[in-house]
């Protein structure tokens, strides 16, 4: 193994030479106005292979922390994360100097398009040594998130830890004791709030919007909302803000009504008629999910037909034998079913998909494409997988990515990528739908959910018949799964959004965070969060301390 000194030494020596390279095919050496659009061209045909290798670096580095988190792996990413963005400050520089006035003068809108993203990506006026504080900081976060656990619930001398996936999130699933579910939920919490208080993340925002600024945006809310644009002209952030609201308050009051009927169902059971007030919040810990925005776990106390079945084939596809590899296989030969590509060799020989005994990993289901274009077979996933439904579905998601991965592999290297970020969530989105209706399961994948009439006994659809009782209950389930998440998806950037405009200052981050959760979700923690401790609740979830823009998953559940 290298060591991490070595590795940080090569990675910041290959900005050196990229630039080097960089600087002698375009013969423009000294800065003039007289260049066409063949010469733009010549630029960018120069720097693709580079800039692909330059993202690979920085994604294997990165791999091989998120599937094994140590801190010599910790400072290698970071290390690589540095030169990457090095090397994408030096193309900056290099439009800057080579092609000045480039946005009056390109003419070809499919080079202006590429000129203007890499103009753009990189912190070309930002000092370095914070570019490095920025990394270090945010995969601190990444780190304390990944390794954090609680002890188990009445266990005294904490000999058993429990990790978030799977651990905790299944006790959430399947514990119905209120005191219980609470210790988990404040348990963890509890950890992510002292892990990352409220000061470094502060501090983490303002380096964010030093970004930001460096990148020509007035703060990062500003950057994250720039992908989204229409091409209207008047695009801004405010305006987009603004449309996500409105497309929320379309939507409340549907959520409005499943909130009210959820809360009268489980007032219904009498261990929690104490504990939720008849026109109050529901309490978070109750809701089956760390964040309230997935409600699926209450289906079976909840739903409107008791004595009719729910779809959920988790026990069928136990009784079948499903292992995760067939998961993933199976997901692949639906792709294929579709017409679409064949998950590569690479992809099963290199991606994760389960929880290793052996070492802490970054848990949270991923897709990674590893740069390099057409050249390459290197697409995988990284998933901490278990034999349910639930996951099935997040495979196929997953895969999804994987499949737009391949569809435009073949393109420039600013082509690769989706049309927007929640068109890329939303091609995961359509395509799990298709898979959790009950015809696919039992028809399709001979899931026996013991529902009469679904298909012929050659596995094609039966007549259509009138509506039943199990199809009610199967478009209420799929309410607790997509309803009960626009809430929370609104709420987790209306309150980012708040913070990088300063519009939400450091003493209130975390009574605003649940200020803004009350108003859209009407869940509250089951016990009172102190806010005035310094620590940060909004760490609790992955998408906050990896930094990652969450009003895709909102637009992609709209799309």
């Amino acid at each position: 193994m290298e060591h991490s000194s070595g590795r940080v030494i090569f990675l910041l020596a290959l900005v050196g030479i990229f630039s080097q390279i960089l600087g002698s095919p375009v013969s423009l050496k000294n800065p003039t106005p007289a260049f066409t659009d063949a010469d733009a061209w010549n630029f960018l045909e120069t720097i693709e292979l580079l800039y692909s290798q330059a993202c690979n670096n920085e994604m294997t580095a990165r791999w091989k922390y998120i599937t094994d988190v140590t801190d010599e792996n910790e400072k290698d990413s970071a290390a690589a994360l540095t030169a990457y963005q090095a090397y994408q400050a030096s193309v900056q520089k290099m439009i800057l100097d080579q092609f000045p006035n480039w946005k009056e003068t390109l003419t070809n809108e499919t080079i202006r398009r590429e000129f203007t993203y890499l103009a753009s990506k990189g912190p070309a006026k930002m000092d370095p040594t914070k570019v490095a504080q920025m990394n270090d900081l945010q995969f601190k976060m990444e780190s304390a998130y990944a390794t954090a656990t609680v002890c188990e619930y009445k266990n005294d001398n904490c000999d058993k830890k429990l990790a978030l996936e799977p651990d905790l999130e299944e006790k959430l699933r399947t514990v119905t004791d209120f005191d219980e579910l609470a210790y988990y939920w404040n348990g963890w919490h509890d950890a992510l709030s002292k892990a990352v208080p409220t000061s470094t993340y502060k501090e983490f925002v303002g380096l964010q919007n030093e970004w930001a600024v460096a990148n020509d945006y007035k703060d990062m809310g500003e950057l994250w909302a720039s992908p989204y644009a229409d091409g209207a002209g008047d695009f801004s952030a405010e305006k987009f803000e603004n449309e996500m609201y409105d497309i929320w308050e379309d939507l409340r009051p549907l959520y409005e009504k499943l909130h009210a009927y959820v809360r009268m169902q489980l007032r219904k059971d009498s261990k929690y008629q104490s504990k939720i007030k008849k026109f109050g919040y529901l309490p978070a810990n109750l809701m089956g999910n760390m964040w309230a925005q997935d409600w699926t776990a209450l289906d079976e106390r909840t739903k409107p037909f008791p004595e009719a079945r729910s779809v959920d084939a988790t026990q069928a596809m136990i009784k079948a034998g499903y292992t995760v590899d067939k998961m993933f296989h199976v997901s692949d030969e639906f792709f294929q079913g579709l017409g679409l590509l064949k998950m590569t060799d690479t992809f099963y020989e290199k991606s994760m998909f389960t929880k290793p005994a052996d070492r802490e990993v970054v848990c949270h289901a991923s897709a990674e494409d590893f740069c390099l274009g057409g050249n390459t077979e290197d697409f995988r996933i990284k998933m901490c997988t278990g034999v349910d439904q639930d996951d099935l579905v997040t495979v196929h998601h997953e895969m999804g990515h994987i499949q737009y991965f391949m569809q435009y592999a073949k393109h420039h290297f600013i082509y690769r990528d989706g049309a927007n970020p929640g068109f890329h969530e939303a091609i995961g989105d359509a395509l799990a739908l298709a898979v959790t209706t009950p015809y696919h399961l039992q028809c399709v994948l001979e899931l026996d959910l013991e529902i009469e009439g679904l298909c012929d006994e050659d596995g094609s659809r039966s007549t259509i018949k009138a509506v039943t009782d199990n199809d009610i209950n199967f478009l209420y389930r799929m309410a607790l799964e997509k309803f009960s998440f626009f809430p929370f998806a609104i709420s987790m950037d209306a309150w980012r959004w708040g913070v990088f405009n300063g519009s939400i200052p450091e003493q209130d981050y975390n009574s605003k965070w649940w200020e803004i959760r009350q108003k859209n979700q009407g869940i509250a923690p089951p016990t009172p969060r102190n806010s005035s401790s310094g620590g940060l609740d909004a760490a609790a979830k992955y998408h906050i301390v990896g930094n990652v823009e969450y009003i895709r998953y909102f637009i992609s559940h709209i799309l």
